[in-house]
This record gives C-alpha cells, structure tokens and sequence, in this order.
C-alpha cells in the first residue's frame, strides 16, 4: 500500500469519530458546539512552537529538506486566527493567570499535551522523509478538522478566521507547495516502511485521544 493511501485511510478513519457527530448535532447551539476553543489553546500555541522550532531544518541541504521548511514557515503564524476567534467567542476573558495555568494543565486537558508531545518525538531528530510523513498525518487531521469546523461555523458573522473558511483555505491535507503524490515519491527501505506506519498511527491515535477528550468535555450531559 502506498504512504498516501494509507494516510488517507487512517484520515477517513479519523472523521468518523464522534465528537465529529457532535459537531454536527444542530439540536445544540453553534456556540456550545464550539465551546471547546479554549481547550485547543495549548495545542495551537505549542503547534506554533512545533513549526518554528521543531519540524525546519536549520540548515536545509535538499529539496525535500528546503520543502519541509517552507511548509513550517507557513504554519507557524496561524495561531493568530486562533487568537482572534478566541476574542470573538469568549464572554469573559478575566480571570487569574494561575488560573487559566490550572485550567490548561489539568487532568481533563491532558491528551492535548500528549498530542503535542507525541508529536515532537515524532518528528525531532528525524530525518526530512520521516518528518514528510508526520507533516502528512498533521495536515489529514486538520483538514479534515478544519473543513467540519468551517462548516459548522458559516452561519456566524463577522466570519471566524480559524474556524472558519480562512485557516481552510490554508489547510490543502497536504505539504504547502507539493501535491499529495510527494510522500509517495519518497523511497523507504522494508525497514523505514515500518517507521513511517508507525508514525502514521501513532499520529493519528494521538488527534483520536484528543478529540475523545474534546468531546467529553464538550457535549451536553
């Protein structure tokens, strides 16, 4: 099976999960539905990290290295739109900062840490056709995350900019600047091959835990 095909495997796999369902569940209010956006804060603003610090290469000697650093540059800024939409969304933005310090690193935020842990290892240290692969699960995740949520919040105006059709017009699933044909044009040895399926579902039961967690949180009891 090729890299891709089974990226979009665990993709499709990965939008059947529930909190999906909630998402779409029109009896609850778009505003409760969305609820969570706060929730999302330490994996945005550590995703920012993750594309500035972790995924480039200092000094890229390739194409694919030059191409994985593009990728980052771009990603590292959209924790803005995530910003702006919080401001937009949140009826109070008072409160102590140990609080909202507690309130990240609890117990019952924990798999959005985990999701950005799991996925530095992924990528740290890694060679560009490995971390190819962990930038290929990250965008068939968001995409199809992105794409559930522009839908969901059409109906607001002013239009929200990471929940809405802004940030997904910058989620292609892809690597920016390469078509989904990229990671398949890549060559894995048998060995590499079972890396990179490991990072494939690892990476994706990562997004998965984390939206469990989302969506306990989120829906109504």
């Amino acid at each position: 099976m090729k890299v891709s095909s089974y990226i979009d495997e665990r993709k499709s796999r990965f939008a059947s999960h529930s909190f999906f369902g909630f998402l779409y569940d029109s009896s609850v209010s778009v505003e409760r539905r969305i609820s969570f956006l706060p929730r999302l804060s330490h994996f945005v603003m550590s995703f920012a990290d993750i594309s500035q610090y972790i995924l480039p290469f200092e000094s890229p000697e390739n194409d694919l290295e030059r191409a994985i650093n593009v990728h980052s540059e771009e990603d590292a800024n959209h924790w803005q739109w995530f910003i702006n939409d919080l401001k937009r969304m949140e009826k109070s933005s008072g409160g102590l900062l140990t609080d909202h310090i507690l309130f990240l690193w609890s117990g019952e935020n924990k798999n959005g840490r985990l999701l950005t842990y799991k996925l530095i290892s992924l990528i740290a240290g890694q060679p560009a056709k490995m971390r190819l692969v962990a930038v290929e699960v990250m965008e068939a995740a968001g995409n199809a995350f992105f794409e559930a949520l522009a839908d969901v919040t059409k109906e607001i105006s002013p239009a929200l900019e990471y929940c809405g059709e802004l940030h997904l017009s910058h989620e292609t699933g892809h690597t920016i600047g390469s078509d989904e044909e990229l990671v398949d044009a890549v060559e894995y040895s048998p060995e590499e091959m079972k890396q990179v399926r490991a990072i494939i579902d690892d990476g994706f039961l990562a997004f998965e835990n984390f939206f469990t967690e989302l969506e306990e949180n989120t829906r109504p009891r």
